[in-house]
């Protein structure tokens, strides 16, 4: 059975297939930053969950890894999407049992 990747995004965040994507491309998140313009630092935070991939920064890796195999900006921001979703409903039936 093929794993989906939405499964594991909704676990552990889309930053982790954005570091496989990167590493897969032989792209580093130092050249990524640079052709993006961005930092560092920010490519590291999109990374490790702790920013989100907005629909700039979903354009910004389209762009900059644009070859055949490379997900669309489209896929990255349904991608996050299905995150924020899976993370509200989370919270919100943690909170629920909380006021039971």
């Amino acid at each position: 059975m093929t794993e989906d990747p939405f499964d594991r995004v909704q676990l552990l965040g889309p930053g982790v297939l954005v570091e496989e994507v990167l590493r897969e491309a032989g792209v580093t998140q130092a050249s990524f930053a640079r052709a993006a313009r961005l930092s560092q630092k920010h490519i590291s935070r999109v990374i490790n969950g702790h920013a989100s991939i907005t629909p700039e920064f979903a354009l910004l890796l389209e762009e900059a890894l644009g070859w055949p195999e490379c997900p669309s900006a489209e896929y990255w921001c349904a991608l996050q999407a299905k995150y924020d979703l899976a993370a509200l409903r989370a919270n919100t039936v943690h909170r629920g049992r909380q006021r039971e």
